[in-house]
């Protein structure tokens, strides 16, 4: 279990701070809206009223006994950049603050900022290369250029196996898991025969996979 304080009440904050609840995190959120803040009482470990742009609520919040602080007020440029820098000041452990921009993000950085974050961007990118890869379910981002997809198995593959169609070598990818009803299943068997119906998860480089997936 971690201590977290997220700051900001927003869309994004309180989502945020509901699944780190969720995830057994004990959660302090906090933001000058006396609404927002009492929507969130019974959902979160605990709320408070304050505005965090004042360095005082900083030093009574106490950061340097949280593990990681969210700073989710991306939208106010300027309360964003005071607050990051505030925790700073105050000794905050790691800040993860929210942007809108690269330039923000830069800004954010230089003033303490230990992460930087872009959920609108992540989710725009993540939502396109989904839509770019044929027969695509979901898509988990490793990194910029490496994914993770869940696909439908293309109809070239059914009644065939990975030793077969030797995907690593031939496209550059690799089939590491089945899902099922059941879970997730790793593909540590070779031999076993691709059925209609399937969802296989893959990974490999975006541009070998939507090659890969386009061709079938």
């Amino acid at each position: 279990m971690r201590s977290i304080l997220v700051i900001g009440a927003g869309k994004f904050g309180s989502v945020l701070a509901e699944s780190l609840e969720k995830y057994k995190n004990e959660v302090l959120l906090i933001d000058d809206d006396d609404d927002a803040v009492d929507r969130l009482t019974d959902v979160v470990t605990d709320v408070k009223i304050g505005d965090c742009t004042d360095p005082e609520i900083i030093k009574e919040i106490g950061v340097r006994d949280f593990d990681a602080c969210f700073v989710c007020t991306a939208s106010d440029f300027r309360a964003s950049m005071e607050i990051t820098s505030n925790l700073h000041d105050a000794g905050a452990h790691l800040i993860i603050s929210k942007a809108e921009s690269s330039r923000h993000a830069e800004l954010l950085r230089k003033v303490g900022a230990d992460e930087v974050i872009f959920p609108e961007k992540d989710m725009a990118e993540r939502t396109a290369l989904r839509f770019s890869v044929h027969g695509a379910f979901d898509c988990y981002m490793l990194a910029p250029e490496y994914a993770i997809f869940e696909l439908a198995v293309p109809s070239s593959w059914v009644g065939k196996n990975l030793k077969q169609l030797e995907l690593r070598t031939r496209n550059k990818v690799n089939v590491i898991g089945y899902k099922t009803e059941q879970g997730v299943i790793p593909a540590t068997d070779i031999s076993r025969d691709f059925t209609r119906g399937d969802h296989v998860l893959i990974a490999g480089y975006k541009s070998d996979i939507i090659a890969l997936t386009n061709k079938n």
